[in-house]
């Protein structure tokens, strides 16, 4: 995939979490190859733009496990998704705001003094009609 960070947890080993971010183009075949990078590298959070839906439902990655976090009204497809793997997900991850261009999920890592840290991933869809930044990122962001 085109980009790939590492995020850091400071357990009493060296450990990271693998996060990647994509846009999919709502391509079925990218899905299915982004369903093999994810389980091939080891990621456990994936920021998705575009992701490919079948009747406007996330569709593609359920063979994986985890959860995938997206506005699911089921009238429009999704612009916007994150999937998060059960090693992460286990630890306590709960989506804090969802549209269909914007999804904000807060999970906790552990930090150098073993105190719980929160962090805040979002996945967003800038669409090219639409003034940059968004009215719900904005506010995002702000808060």
């Amino acid at each position: 995939m085109n980009t790939q960070r590492t995020l850091h947890k400071h357990l009493h080993t060296n450990t990271h979490t693998n996060i990647c971010q994509v846009n999919l183009q709502h391509c079925k075949d990218a899905m299915s190859e982004l369903g093999q990078y994810v389980r091939r590298a080891k990621v456990e959070i994936a920021l998705l733009q575009e992701p490919y839906a079948w009747r406007n439902r996330v569709a593609g990655l359920g063979h994986l496990g985890g959860a995938l976090y997206y506005e699911g009204n089921g009238e429009l497809p999704p612009r916007a998704c994150i999937y998060v793997s059960n090693n992460v997900r286990n630890m306590g991850c709960f989506m804090t705001m969802c549209c269909r261009d914007l999804v904000v999920v807060e999970t906790y890592f552990i930090n150098d003094e073993g105190k719980r840290c929160k962090v805040a991933l979002a996945s967003c869809y800038q669409p090219g009609d639409v003034e940059t930044p968004t009215k719900e990122l904005e506010e995002t962001v702000l808060r």
